[in-house]
Formats: structure tokens, C-alpha cells, sequence
């Protein structure tokens, strides 16, 4: 990874043609996608999502976060709802600073979707996985 850092909302087209590179083309899929307009521009604006770019500026890996409340008895989490990169070194990277991100904020746990195509990732970190949720989670501080 050459360079990491928080997405803003002038990101966005940047963003958007990294996640999206022919916007012309419909595509049914794009309707349920963390990466439609809208939803990248909600989390762009929340400023807790990260971007991996090269030294000449052109993205090559995000992850999407966002912070909410009241989940499960648990008070703070952040939910990870994307991570796409252009390698298993960068996406282990921008997966690691999520996991980082959490443990600065003093979060709870990263939560994720079973759904995402997430598991080569999960074994690599070495992180414990917690499945007793609908969603899995990795702990980020000490709790019961």
C-alpha cells in the first residue's frame, strides 16, 4: 500500500471510478450495491471510511465504515460494509486499519456481513472472530 488514508466526500468520483469504472452501463446488481451514489456518498460524508491510493494518485482499495449505536447490547460498533482492493496485501492492509480504527476509538467491535466474501481475510488476520451475533464480529475491547 502505498498510501492510505480517511476518504472525504471530494473523494467521491475518484471513489466512484475505482468502485464503478463504466458508470454508463446499467447494471442490475448496482441497486444493491454499497457502492450506488447515494450510499457512497453517505459514507464518504461520515469521514470514517479509508482509501488506499497510489504514489500517482489512482485508488486501489477501499473500505467503507461507519460508527452506530446500540447493537446488541453493545453500545459502540463500527460496521464495515465494504472493503474491495487490487490485492491481498492491500485489502489485508485496509481490513488491518479498520481493526485499528476501532481499537483508537476505543469501539466495542468491527462488525461485518456473513454475506461478503470476507473469509480468506478473516484467517489471515488471526483475529478472533466472534459468530454469536446474526453478524460476525471482532472484539476490539474486553467485554462479556
Amino acid at each position: 500500500m502505498d498510501s492510505c488514508r480517511t476518504l472525504r466526500i471530494n473523494d467521491f468520483e475518484l471513489v466512484q471510478n475505482y468502485v464503478n469504472p463504466n458508470p454508463d452501463e446499467f447494471s442490475p446488481e448496482m441497486w444493491s450495491s454499497p457502492f450506488r451514489e447515494e450510499s457512497l456518498k453517505h459514507y464518504l460524508e461520515l469521514n470514517w471510511s479509508f482509501g488506499s491510493f497510489t504514489q500517482s494518485g489512482e485508488c486501489e482499495g477501499i473500505v467503507l465504515l461507519q460508527p452506530f449505536l446500540f447493537w446488541n447490547s453493545l453500545t459502540q460498533v463500527i460496521w464495515m460494509e465494504s472493503l474491495k482492493a487490487e490485492s491481498k496485501e492491500i485489502e489485508m492492509d485496509l481490513f488491518q486499519l479498520a481493526y485499528k480504527t476501532c481499537r483508537e476509538k476505543h469501539m466495542q467491535a468491527l462488525l461485518f456481513s456473513k454475506q461478503r466474501e470476507w473469509k480468506e481475510v478473516w484467517n489471515e488476520s488471526k483475529l478472533e472472530i466472534c459468530f454469536e451475533f446474526e453478524s460476525p464480529l471482532i472484539k476490539t475491547t474486553k467485554w462479556s
